[in-house]
């Protein structure tokens, strides 16, 4: 604590908020953890590797931010450079286990800490010439695109240093803190009362998440999965050869496929998926590492009237109006909806992001890089979809809370946008109402197959039904009136005398 009080404090950024705000509706978690595993091939040197890390550290001081509270008020501070040794574990040796089962043990352990590194740096031997790094981070000290700029100094750094070339000196980043002051300038701006207006106009009608997951377990847990898929090549050359034509992210065609089904297996028209947004909107600010990036509602009514290439113009000019208000604070985003809506439940409960992972593979004649995200196990949305791209193939990984859904049931989603997205990309001139979900087979299984009684029953008229009963049960109730209670038997001579009364008339 004595160490804390000789650097400056400060408060957090919007983003830093969001975190914060989940680590406490989620304490001892491994919630806001950002983890992924390096792998070395052709020339592994940890020396030099530590090398690496301890220049990235003293180059970077966002990774030196520490979390402290002072007087019930969370703060942070920035620790002086000190080199580091790191960890190193050795799975060459008898009886190791394996590097991507202890990868994943690691990702899982919670990071937040109070007063002290929320960084995790550790190195591995696999092989003679191969090895790698695993990092983990807390998102209160980066975000995926930082953690990006991480990697890709590293790879410089590794291969100048193995191929003895001098390094540069070492430029001056911009400083978090910096980004920081900028945002207490952003409050007292008009861009700032425009984006209120916007996001309160835009919340005013908005309609409460509505997701077909079920509640599974009644305990609240934030425990998830990961399931992943590859595209077929076929369904990936027509997603870059539409995006290409039309000039249209990935990120984009694969929301709208993903937006209609959501809408139509919950029989709505407008569902709430969060999106990632990067909110770095000059050169100073992708200079900067640390914690950017939001995650805000995006709000989309879907009309299946409209065909792929309408609903795509649609999309992004709701797109470019999302993204000229997205600095403004999610935590007072989520307050006025409470507000507004104080019914409405959560502002979402499906997000949808993308990932290029290509950044991650470099290669020289010397060694290669390559990069995996890990899954931290746990998440507060009930479903994460990373939808990535690599070597000219797409993968989507999907992360649920396995208290509402199961494995077979987020398959089935998967099926069904997939499915979508390839009728959608074969005619996107058709409306999106005539594209099926299910298949002729499936249908067929649906109205038919499934809906055949197990068990094979007499066909019986009602008065038939009533004297079988009847002679079976016939002190059974069988209906109560007004309070008053009466058997089978007394309701068939009820009925009996009711028919002779009839009959007395003569009439038909």
């Amino acid at each position: 604590m004595g160490s804390r009080r000789q650097h400056e404090l400060y408060e957090l950024s919007f983003a830093q908020d969001n975190v914060l705000a989940l680590e406490k509706a989620c304490p001892g978690s491994s919630i806001n953890n950002i983890c992924l595993v390096i792998r070395i091939c052709g020339c592994f040197n940890a020396s030099l590797l530590s090398t690496c890390l301890n220049k990235l550290l003293q180059r970077d001081d966002t990774l030196r931010l520490q979390v402290t509270e002072l007087s019930g008020k969370t703060m942070q501070y920035i620790r002086e450079y000190t080199p580091q040794e790191f960890l190193y574990y050795d799975f060459t040796l008898p009886g190791s286990e394996s590097v991507d089962r202890w990868a994943e043990s690691v990702a899982v352990i919670p990071i937040w800490r109070l007063d002290a590194p929320l960084y995790e740096f550790n190195l591995f031997k696999s092989g003679e010439n191969t090895g790698g790094l695993l990092l983990k981070l807390s998102h209160f000290i980066t975000d995926g695109y930082s953690l990006i700029d991480i990697v890709n100094y590293i790879y410089e750094t590794y291969s100048k240093l193995l191929a003895n070339e001098k390094l540069l000196d070492e430029t001056t980043r911009p400083s978090y803190i910096e980004h920081i002051n900028a945002e207490k300038e952003y409050i007292a701006s008009s861009d700032y009362q425009e984006d209120l207006e916007y996001w309160r106009e835009l919340l005013t009608d908005c309609p409460g998440t509505l997701l077909f997951g079920h509640l599974r377990h009644p305990v609240a847990a934030y425990t998830g999965n990961r399931i992943s898929f590859r595209l077929s090549r076929l369904l990936s050359n027509r997603i870059k050869s539409y995006c290409l034509k039309n000039r249209v992210a990935p990120f984009s065609l694969y929301y709208m496929a993903l937006n209609a089904c959501l809408c139509r297996m919950s029989g709505t028209n407008s569902m709430n998926i969060g999106v990632p947004v990067l909110n770095r909107s000059n050169f100073s600010d992708k200079q900067t590492g640390g914690m950017f990036v939001s995650t805000l509602p995006f709000i989309q009514a879907f009309d299946d009237s409209l065909s792929l290439n309408e609903y795509n113009e649609v999309v992004n000019e709701a797109w470019y109006n999302l993204l000229r208000h997205s600095r403004f604070p999610f935590s007072e985003i989520n307050a006025l909806y409470k507000n507004l809506q104080p019914t409405g439940g959560r502002l979402f409960d499906a997000v949808l992001s993308f990932q290029d992972c290509e950044v991650f593979s470099h290669s020289n004649n010397m060694t290669s890089f390559s990069g995996k995200w890990l899954y931290a196990g746990q998440q507060a949305e009930q479903l994460i979809i990373h939808f990535n791209r690599l070597n000219d193939n797409f993968f989507v990984d999907y992360d649920y809370l396995i208290q509402f859904y199961s494995e077979d049931t987020v398959a089935r989603l998967h099926k069904y946008v997939t499915r979508l997205l390839s009728q959608m990309l074969n005619d996107p001139n058709c409306p999106i109402w005539r594209f099926h979900l299910i298949n002729e087979d499936e249908r067929e299984a649906l109205l038919y197959t499934n809906n055949m009684p197990k068990v094979e029953r007499e066909l019986k008229t009602v008065p038939e039904k009533f004297l079988a009963e009847s002679e079976l049960h016939p002190e059974r109730c069988a209906l109560i009136f007004q309070g008053i209670r009466m058997t089978y038997s007394s309701l068939e001579r009820y009925a009996a005398s009711f028919s002779n009364a009839i009959d007395a008339t003569g009439k038909e």
